[in-house]
């Protein structure tokens, strides 16, 4: 979940509910005087200033782009951030509803009143810990692990040669253009004996066929890795 279902302050909540819940005497005595109409005028400040469109990720998720993708995760990282200044304010206010709410001093009616603000407050709170950027990020992850995959092609009748020399043939292989490096992954044969640690790094041509349309795949690249049963080759 990215936002939560319910999204707006609590009405009850608000200062101007609170004031009109408080009677004269609530008002006139110094034993009444909670401080909660200040911190509740805070905690519906911030909560308005929260930019739920940036954090529901439903209705951004059809970007097929990654960058889009991460700048999407960015700006919900961003708006996060005021949720969590929010969340602050509310538990405050919460704080001090359950001051009021055992306050004997105030009148049964404010004590009602400041319960209620109470439970709706912790309610609130509860909504706003939902809040995450989880499902932005899992966009960028699922758009990059589709273009991990897309960059890796099936090739087939791969020869590796060396200043012209065929030293390494394989039957099937992929090609990770993306990371530039192709992996033999069965029917590897060393054609000429070496010392595999003799060709580490050196640049070699690679020549094969793409399993798919059976496309020619020619590259010059260099040995980075090297053993008796396997080598890999990158550009």
């Amino acid at each position: 979940m990215t936002v939560p279902k319910d999204k707006t302050y609590p009405a009850i909540a608000t200062n101007d509910a609170w004031q009109k819940k408080k009677s004269f005497k609530d008002k006139a005595k110094s034993a009444t005087k909670t401080g909660l109409g200040a911190k509740l005028t805070a905690a519906e400040k911030a909560w308005k200033l929260i930019e739920w469109d940036k954090l529901d990720a439903k209705k951004l998720a059809a970007t097929k782009s990654i960058s889009v993708a991460k700048q999407n995760v960015q700006a919900a990282t961003t708006a996060l951030a005021k949720v969590t200044t929010a969340k602050n304010l509310v538990h405050a206010a919460h704080a001090e509803a359950v001051k009021a709410a055992a306050n004997a001093a105030l009148s049964s009616t404010a004590m009602t009143a400041a319960g209620a603000i109470r439970d709706a407050l912790a309610t609130a709170e509860a909504n706003l810990g939902k809040a995450n950027v989880n499902d932005f990020q899992q966009i960028v992850d699922d758009l990059e692990d589709a273009e991990a995959k897309a960059a890796i092609k099936p090739v087939i009748d791969i020869s590796v040669t060396f200043k012209g020399q065929e030293i390494v043939t394989g039957k099937i292989g992929s090609w990770d253009s993306k990371a530039g490096q192709l992996t033999i992954t069965s029917g590897f044969k060393w054609e000429v004996e070496t010392d595999y640690l003799s060709v580490l790094g050196k640049e070699v041509r690679v020549s094969a066929t793409y399993a798919g349309d059976r496309a020619h795949f020619s590259n010059n690249m260099k040995v980075a890795t090297a053993g008796a049963k396997n080598a890999t080759f990158k550009s």
